[in-house]
């Protein structure tokens, strides 16, 4: 009985090898497939022509999601995103029929031995393909020829601004694709689909709001020809709040600070020439700490229309005091009516500005 055990033991052992032979052969078998399939495809392939070359022009279809809006800066007039940026089009080159394989996928590496877009962002100013811990990018090979290639990229693109309605703005911010040597004739670029844009739910701005995006195609004429280009805008509204903390509740103070002079007998001299020296003083400080903060611009911006007439009611309340200060006492009821004219006029003319002032803007 107890040889009856070894042997159906030993049995046992020699079918469990027989199979991991077996299973290792045919691994085997499948790598040299794949080899030789890889082997025969990019025999005699040259990456340096497109496509259909001489023929109807290459479509490239375009997917990109952004992963995170990294900076957006106002001083610069550019934005920076981290996004996945994928590419698919038809190489006829590459098709292939084996039994079993209905796609091929690569590291990095195939992507230096085949033809690619030489896709390029227009208003790019600076950027990079992540490689950490290794590059970023795969390509993917479909039976029918059809290649996808897939990069993680951070950009860094132009965005031109409107200040005009500066800190209630909103802007649009593009990122343009476009191909760098080929003109539509040999290359054009279309969305994937509708959607072909997405943006992470996690995606934010510092001091913005992303509040939509869209995606659009032309046709750009340039002197070496025309161009098949692809748009990805960004919607943008500046977050108000900090503007409001920063800006307009302390030129708000400062206008109450220099009204409550007029409520000061004409006779507390010292008291008034303090506070409206205090307002004066202390309203070109902030402004000139502001400035340092705001974009530079060769038109009036709306934050600009606020503390201006701000600095003017503070500066009409000195030329008010420095005015009824210097009356001779037989006009002391003339100081006083102008004192009550003011008390009231100038706090109703800064309500009415403010009213007006945040209807408009």
């Amino acid at each position: 009985m107890q040889l009856i055990n070894y042997v159906a033991v030993i049995f046992v052992f020699c079918v469990i090898g027989f199979e991991n032979v077996k299973s290792n052969a045919v691994h085997e078998q499948n790598y040299a497939n794949v080899s030789e399939l890889i082997d025969s495809l990019l025999s005699g392939y040259d990456k340096r022509l497109r496509p259909n070359y001489g023929g109807p022009p290459v479509n490239v279809e375009i997917t990109m999601y952004v992963i995170s809006f990294d900076a957006l800066s106002d001083v610069n007039m550019d934005y920076s995103i981290n996004f996945y940026f994928r590419q698919y089009w038809n190489d006829p080159r590459l098709a292939f029929n084996r039994s079993g394989i209905e796609t091929l996928s690569f590291g990095h590496e195939v992507s230096k031995s085949i033809w690619l877009p030489d896709t390029f962002f227009v208003n790019e100013k600076q950027g990079f393909a992540h490689s950490i811990t290794a590059k970023n990018e795969f390509v993917k090979v479909r039976s029918n020829g059809e290649v996808i290639r897939s990069v993680r990229l951070s950009v860094t693109a132009a965005c031109p601004m409107d200040y005009t309605n500066f800190p209630m703005d909103s802007q649009i911010c593009s990122l343009s694709i476009e191909s760098y040597g080929y003109t539509a004739r040999d290359i054009t670029y279309t969305w994937k689909n509708e959607n072909a844009v997405g943006v992470s739910v996690d995606s934010t701005i510092n001091l913005f709001a992303l509040t939509g995006h869209r995606q659009n195609s032309e046709f750009i004429q340039l002197t070496t020809g025309n161009y098949s280009r692809l748009n990805a805008q960004f919607q943008v509204k500046r977050n108000t709040s900090h503007y409001v903390t920063q800006v307009y509740i302390p030129c708000t103070m400062l206008v109450i600070l220099s009204w409550i002079s007029f409520l000061l007998n004409r006779r507390a001299a010292n008291v008034r020439l303090v506070i409206c020296a205090l307002s004066l003083l202390l309203m070109p400080i902030g402004l000139t700490l502001l400035s340092m903060q705001l974009p530079k611009t060769s038109y009036i911006k709306a934050i600009d229309v606020y503390t201006g007439v701000s600095m003017t009611f503070v500066f009409i309340a000195m030329v008010e005091f420095a005015y009824v200060s210097n009356v001779t006492s037989d006009k002391e009821d003339i100081s006083s009516q102008i004192d009550l004219i003011f008390r009231y006029g100038y706090a109703a003319l800064f309500g009415i500005f403010n009213i007006i002032y945040w209807l408009v803007y």
